[in-house]
């Protein structure tokens, strides 16, 4: 007989204060019944308002920063003005729960462990080698057999740059967001299963938002969720961040040779 471990009533309404909360965000994210997004964001403020003080002050700056997230117009768009309004999009979605939370509540709902002093194991450096293996592979298919990297406008080199700074300045604000913010945030009160699946569906939805859909959908929901594992497992984001960098190198090399072979070419040949 399986026996499950008991849940508190406020637990509960945490739980479903949350999920609607993603929920809301994801269907607005991939464009899916708008009206019905914000009815549900709604329903989760209304749970929010009477959760226990503690529950609360985690659940509402959470809830606030999926709301601005929401306002961000995320795309493969990789023009100046653009990049730099969904940059300052992305980190008021921090910037405002956070101010909002030391303010009012005296505290800070942002957890950035980052150990730079801690030496890395070799467990440490299997965690990183195997999602940048997978990348390697996966994203270097998908790429090749996929038209997805023409959606970035890769054809100037100024284009290049812009999306390679967007890429990664966006990849280290994933990691700060969505596991650093969102999910230690749900760890607080839920099961690390639940907190990790809701995370996993966010951070899922934001990357197919930016633009990777199709076969790589797989790959990204597996990443979110060995993301949210890992720092589970070694609560130093600075291994999360570090995965991230490495994985994101990996998939823009793909994609630019993708569109752009040319530009290895000449590497090579000066080389």
């Amino acid at each position: 007989m399986i026996i499950y471990p008991r849940i508190s009533r406020a637990t509960l309404h945490f739980s479903v204060a949350m999920t609607l909360s993603v929920i809301g965000y994801s269907l607005d994210a991939l464009n899916m019944l708008p009206w019905v997004a914000y009815m549900v964001l709604i329903a989760a403020f209304c749970i929010i308002v009477f959760l226990d003080k503690k529950r609360f002050q985690t659940a509402l700056p959470v809830w606030i920063g999926f709301v601005i997230l929401m306002a961000v117009p995320v795309s493969t768009e990789v023009s100046v003005m653009h990049v730099f309004i969904v940059l300052s999009g992305i980190i008021g979605s921090i910037l405002i729960p956070h101010v909002i939370s030391r303010v009012f509540y005296k505290q800070s709902f942002l957890h950035t462990t980052l150990d730079f002093q801690r030496r890395w194991t070799w467990q440490d450096i299997g965690y990183v080698i195997l999602p940048a293996v997978s990348t390697a592979i996966c994203t270097g298919y998908y790429f090749m057999m996929t038209n997805a990297a023409h959606g970035w406008h890769l054809d100037t080199t100024i284009n290049v740059l812009v999306t390679f700074f967007f890429v990664m300045l966006v990849g280290v604000w994933e990691e700060f967001f969505f596991i650093a913010f969102v999910f230690v945030s749900l760890r607080r009160f839920l099961p690390f299963a639940v907190a990790n699946a809701l995370q996993t569906i966010a951070f899922s939805v934001f990357l197919y938002q930016v633009g990777f859909r199709g076969l790589i959908v797989p790959l990204i929901i597996a990443y979110a969720a060995y993301q949210g594992y890992i720092y589970h497992k070694r609560g130093n984001l600075l291994l999360n961040v570090s995965i991230h960098i490495i994985v994101d190198l990996i998939m823009f090399a793909w994609m630019l040779y993708s569109v752009r072979p040319d530009i290895f070419h000449i590497y090579i040949l000066k080389a």
